[in-house]
């Protein structure tokens, strides 16, 4: 049975190998954790060749700040945090600034995904939104982050980041035409 991207832990030979730039060492790391990388990259932003970008994008960068990183945290949420940035900078180069004013709503609705099974919905559900609105769904709801790191993320505000996950979760919510009996659950779980 294959050990999930949760449960890897890097050797820390091969960790002290690939950060004196053994490239065998390197590519062994690739190899583990290229899959669960462009996973996310993938949900977030739904293009497979974007995804493929911010994937290698995220490696080279993680390669180069290899030396930065502490042992004190699995080797997974360190790149994950570099995945997520990777698709952001990608976003940034594809879409112009939008503007506060177009945005409006209540920001203050409880989180979305507390299951396996809820986020698994949210992940299907996700894909009617647009990018932005999807990475900040997505970084809030599954993995976790709070308005202010995505807002340093996206160098917006902390109003924005509430804005934009008010507005989408409304969106998700609303969106009648197409429904499947999955996002239904979802809501119904959700009782928004």
């Amino acid at each position: 049975m294959t050990k999930s991207v949760f449960q890897l832990r890097l050797d820390a030979q091969l960790l002290q190998q690939a950060q004196q730039g053994d490239q065998r060492a390197c590519k062994q790391i690739y190899r583990l954790y290229a899959a669960p990388a462009y996973s996310l990259a993938k949900r977030l932003l739904v293009c497979p060749e974007h995804a493929r970008d911010a994937t290698q994008d995220a490696f080279v960068a993680a390669f180069r700040k290899l030396d930065k990183f502490q042992d004190v945290s699995p080797f997974w949420s360190w790149l994950k945090r570099i995945v997520s940035n990777s698709c952001i900078d990608i976003i940034r180069k594809r879409k112009p600034e939008a503007s506060l004013d177009s945005l409006q709503g209540d920001a203050h609705h409880p989180r979305l995904a507390d299951t396996a099974e809820q986020q698994l919905l949210l992940e299907q559900v996700l894909k009617s939104l647009d990018t932005e609105d999807r990475v900040v769904v997505w970084l809030y709801d599954v993995e976790g982050f709070k308005h202010r790191e995505i807002a340093k993320l996206l160098g917006r505000s902390i109003s924005y980041s509430k804005t934009r996950l008010s507005k989408a979760r409304t969106k998700l919510l609303n969106a009648d035409a197409g429904l499947t009996q999955p996002a239904e659950k979802f809501k119904a779980a959700n009782k928004l």
